[in-house]
């Protein structure tokens, strides 16, 4: 359900007309909404507007000091009609390969996956245009190289697989460059979600491939799901997601709640703190609790807690060591390219060093 916070001054001639024009764009859309009227101080700072009245649209502010008209706001509303309010989708899943040992793995997982959905599978191999023709053949050209590495692609599916394909995957051979093409397919929307193995432990090919993955995390316009080598599929039973003000969204708590209910998982909000922050973590679980009972009790059992720790990534992954953790789950902020590069990201930091797999959603 799409979340409405309406940020003013409750009874001024502005919120009234806000509400009104609201209320009227989400009828004529037909959408399914919560609308919520925000007055109190502490609660309005906590949204670090410049003005009211202001529009607040899943979490995020989307517009300050102006009141549109019902044409204006349908258009604004409709952006964010039925984002992750659907149920997680396993219909279509999109892996990526380098041919390696640790992508074969991602492969076998992701197939197990969509096979408990009764979904369908895409391999796929990106080629890089200097690698292969100039410095592998160079006589080779495009049309040729794309012949040779679906020949590589059949004989790699026939090495995971034996001669029994699967039914439910097809394969396609781009040339380009991986990071790019991947971000690319997941902007698409033919795709619910991206499987990728994570950062290899032996050759500089699969090392190479997982910074490859934990680009791709930090840009993918869809949900990531990166698995560490040598991981069996298994339904997820124990679910952690990692929780922040940038992570606790109506839109990503309802997509949660859609991947615990789909395997009857349980959930562990776990929040990495240290002495400084105990305030925050606070406002963090009011926050959580308001979202989850919103529309009644949550359909997944839930527990929250805190743990301390220099280090998040070292934090996370301790706790989940010692529950029986089998999912975790992260939100990576929208950024920049710039703030992507010159960031600390603590999913990349995640992306590098998972023990288990690690799903990447974007805000």
């Amino acid at each position: 359900m799409t979340t409405v916070q309406l940020l003013g001054v409750e009874g001024s001639e502005k919120m009234k007309k806000l509400r009104n024009n609201v209320e009227t764009a989400l009828s004529r859309l037909g959408m399914d909404a919560s609308v919520k009227v925000v007055s109190d101080v502490e609660e309005l700072m906590r949204f670090k507007i410049n003005g009211i009245p202001a529009l607040v649209i899943n979490g995020k502010v989307v517009l300050q000091k102006v009141v549109p008209e019902v044409e204006d706001l349908q258009i604004l509303l409709n952006l964010f009609k039925d984002k992750f309010s659907k149920s997680f989708d396993m219909n279509d899943i999109l892996v990526p390969t380098d041919f390696s040992t640790v992508s074969a793995d991602a492969l076998k997982f992701a197939v197990n996956l969509a096979s408990a959905g009764n979904g369908s599978v895409t391999v796929l191999h990106i080629s890089h245009p200097e690698f292969d023709p100039n410095l592998l053949f160079p006589e080779m050209n495009f049309q040729d190289l794309e012949a040779f590495q679906k020949d590589r692609m059949d004989h790699f599916l026939k090495e995971v697989f034996g001669e029994e394909i699967p039914e439910n995957i097809n394969s396609k051979v781009e040339i380009g460059f991986a990071v790019e093409q991947i971000v690319k397919h997941s902007a698409s929307g033919e795709f619910d979600l991206i499987v990728m193995g994570g950062r290899g432990d032996k050759g500089t090919l699969e090392k190479w491939f997982g910074s490859v993955s934990t680009s791709v995390t930090q840009l993918a316009k869809c949900p990531v799901l990166l698995i560490p080598q040598g991981t069996i599929y298994e339904p997820f039973k124990h679910i952690l997601f990692a929780s922040n003000f940038e992570s606790t969204t109506p839109e990503t708590l309802s997509y949660l709640s859609s991947i615990a209910t789909t395997f009857g998982a349980d959930v562990h909000f776990v929040h990495v703190q240290d002495e400084s922050s105990s305030k925050q973590y606070k406002e963090i679980e009011k926050r959580l609790f308001e979202i989850l009972f919103e529309g009644g009790e949550p359909a997944f059992s839930f527990t929250m807690t805190t743990v301390e720790g220099e280090s998040v990534s070292e934090a996370l992954n301790e706790y989940a060591n010692k529950h029986n953790i089998d999912l975790m789950i992260m939100v990576h902020p929208h950024r920049s390219f710039w703030e992507n590069i010159f960031h600390k990201s603590v999913t990349k930091s995640m992306a590098f060093n998972t023990r288990i797999p690690l799903m990447v959603i974007p805000a």
